[in-house]
């Protein structure tokens, strides 16, 4: 019987001629052990590990930069935005509202102002930035598209653009983004960088907001 005690079985061995029957009986089998594993209850867990140390200030930090032409929820047909031509360049001018000014800035750019109110502005060295111009438009004609070009006076022409489809119909607010990077080289430290919108379709402007973000600084080799 598997896993039980093994009865033994009796042999007779034939005896030999002088004498009597010699009857051999096998020792037991031992008995076979089962084992039988089942999970326990896990235990409580262990006391919480001491607090880690503080962490350091990653990124360069960004700045916000902004000012509403006119309220762009009003009903009043009087109250009117700043006009974008079609066709015609504008630069992009404004004195920031100190209300709707957020820096963020971390080191080395903490209390680097970065707009003057007709031009982005940079530290003498090659530091790279990402500058994003957000707007609130309204077209006077569905369909169109809004450009923006960065001019530092190189005689090259604009040193970076980008572009924007309006999606909304005529008449109805629209939120248009336009993001651009580049470095503080030679023209922009002498001339900054002015931003300059085009649209193809007549719109006007409620709201601009400038938002620049350093992305790296420029650290002279040591000879």
């Amino acid at each position: 019987m598997s896993g039980g005690l093994a009865y033994p079985s009796v042999v007779r061995v034939p005896a030999p001629s002088t004498g009597p029957s010699i009857v051999r009986i096998p020792a037991p089998a031992a008995p076979s052990v089962v084992r039988l594993e089942t999970p326990g209850i896990p235990g409580p867990a262990g006391p919480a590990g001491a607090t880690g140390p503080t962490g350091i200030t990653t990124g360069l930090g960004v700045i916000t930069y902004s000012h509403q032409v006119a309220d762009p929820n009003s009903v009043d047909p009087a109250v009117m935005g700043s006009p974008l031509d079609a066709n015609v360049p504008l630069q992009l001018v404004f004195a920031p509202d100190p209300n709707l000014t957020l820096d963020h800035l971390n080191p080395p750019f903490i209390g680097q102002s970065f707009w003057d109110g007709t031009k982005v502005v940079g530290r003498p060295s090659a530091d790279r930035l990402e500058v994003q111009v957000n707007l609130i438009v309204r077209s006077q004609r569905a369909g169109g598209t809004i450009s923006l070009e960065v001019d530092a006076g190189s005689p090259f022409g604009p040193i970076t653009s980008d572009n924007a489809d309006l999606l909304k119909p005529a008449g109805v607010n629209e939120r248009v983004t336009l993001t651009v990077k580049f470095e503080t080289l030679t023209y922009v430290q002498a001339n900054g960088a002015k931003l300059m919108l085009t649209s193809d379709v007549p719109a006007s402007i409620f709201k601009e907001s400038v938002v620049v973000a350093p992305q790296s600084t420029f650290v002279p080799r040591t000879p």
